[in-house]
């Protein structure tokens, strides 16, 4: 990142270096991870908080279906109803 922006923080550059480990026990694990570290960088450079709230964690779809899945899968005579969300 430095290489492209001189005037970018050391932090930002460790930040996209951990989201491009290509270990991916080095990456973050979530998306709420990386923007807490983006929010804390904001507020260095800016002397001030991020000023918009945390994202808040979000469930995706797709676990909830693999979840659902699953639990068709071991269970066939549970009942079947709407997917979960």
């Amino acid at each position: 990142m430095q290489a492209a922006r001189l005037d970018a923080p050391e932090a930002l550059d460790r930040v996209v270096e951990q989201c491009l480990a290509k270990d991916c026990e080095q990456r973050p694990q979530t998306a709420q991870e990386v923007a807490r570290s983006l929010m804390a960088i904001y507020a260095q450079v800016a002397g001030r908080d991020y000023p918009r709230p945390e994202p808040l964690e979000v469930r995706l779809m797709a676990d909830s279906l693999e979840r659902f899945t699953l639990a068709l899968h071991t269970n066939p005579k549970r009942q079947r109803g709407p997917v979960p969300r």
